[in-house]
């Protein structure tokens, strides 16, 4: 079925086919209409995770606290499918400020022992 000139060896070929058959097809989505309501979700539970008030996420304060939160929020919700510049209308920052924070936000979340999918499941 394939040209190994092209592919490589059939080893190579049936590894690649492994892998993607364990990856999910689709990457979540979070549908336009329930975005405001998904983040506001997801807000919550960041906030009680990082013991922050309701308006501090998006009061564009400095403290590391707070950016922290930011930053979990914008790789949660980016991994969810929300578009960077929805995440960043909601937490009153930039659309790049949302995309700079998604890495550290991957590393923040794992270091307070919280699963991204988990997290996201519970906001469905």
């Amino acid at each position: 079925m394939s040209d190994e000139r092209m592919l490589g060896s059939g080893e190579f070929v049936e590894k690649l086919l492994g892998e993607t058959e364990r990856r999910p097809l689709e990457p979540r989505r979070v549908r336009p209409e329930e975005r405001e309501r998904f983040l506001s979700r997801l807000a919550s539970k960041i906030l009680r995770e990082f013991g922050l008030r309701e308006g501090e996420l998006i009061s564009g304060s400095r403290r590391r606290e707070v950016v922290a939160a930011r930053y979990a929020l914008g790789c949660a919700a980016v991994s969810a499918g929300v578009p960077a510049a929805a995440v960043g209308r909601f937490a009153n920052v930039r659309m790049q400020s949302v995309l700079r924070g998604v890495e550290r936000g991957k590393e923040l979340l794992k270091n307070r022992g919280l699963d991204i999918d988990r997290l996201l499941k519970q906001c469905e």
